[in-house]
């Protein structure tokens, strides 16, 4: 299956197999994103044999959109969620070396269509059939949050494609569910079963030995 990937999430980089190089992640100050203290290590190591491919560092000054597409979509249209998605960079927009994805509470009503944020993925972009996928990652936390960061197959009709979800598969890297555990991040892979009915490998989870995922950088 070739994907593309969707994000709500931070720094970004795509391995493929041969050898490594390692890159520094050199962040601006901007007083905007709040500084952790591992921000701006770069821990992750692919293992030998492997060439980095493809990765986004976010040291410009705005999101790059030619590695990256903003889906506009109303609020509820994916699992009945309150936010709406814009290509606002209110939302989704670059500061500190970091790509920040905000959701505002535009009201002070609670319900549908009363929070607005951003999605966005790399179809017709960017797309990869093997490889590793890492992301340095802090991610929000509370009651009602729903993190991701995942794959779906290059020719689903979402985007232009020709094949429904979930024939066309989904590999989901992270889910963080704040109405469960802010120390819990899950991983599944979903796909259309003999039947053509929805069918997943199952949820499996990791739990950090101690805090949870919004007290700083983790490698995803």
């Amino acid at each position: 299956m070739t994907t593309v990937l969707i994000i709500s999430m931070d720094s970004l980089a795509i391995f493929s197999c041969v050898d490594k190089k390692k890159k520094e992640n050199k962040g601006n100050q901007n007083k905007e994103v709040k500084s952790f203290s591992n921000q701006n290590e770069d821990a992750y190591n692919p293992v030998e044999a492997w060439k980095l491919a493809w990765s986004d560092e976010f040291d410009k000054d705005t999101l790059d959109l030619n590695n990256w597409n903003f889906q506009v979509e109303k609020a509820g249209r994916f699992n009945d969620e309150w936010q709406c998605y814009t290509n606002s960079s209110n939302y989704a927009y670059v500061s500190d070396g970091c790509l920040v994805i905000k959701a505002i509470h535009e009201s002070n009503v609670q319900g549908m269509n009363q929070y607005t944020s951003a999605r966005l993925h790399t179809a017709n972009k960017h797309s990869w059939k093997y490889g590793k996928i890492a992301a340095r990652i802090k991610l929000p936390k509370g009651k009602g949050i729903r993190s991701a960061f995942w794959m779906l197959g290059a020719n689903i009709n979402e985007n232009g494609g020709d094949t429904p979800w979930l024939q066309s598969g989904e590999i989901d890297i992270l889910e963080l569910y704040g109405s469960k555990d802010d120390a819990v991040v899950e991983a599944n892979i979903h796909y259309a079963d003999e039947s053509n009915l929805p069918a997943s490998m199952g949820a499996a989870s990791y739990k950090l030995k101690q805090g949870i995922f919004a007290d700083s950088f983790h490698i995803c």
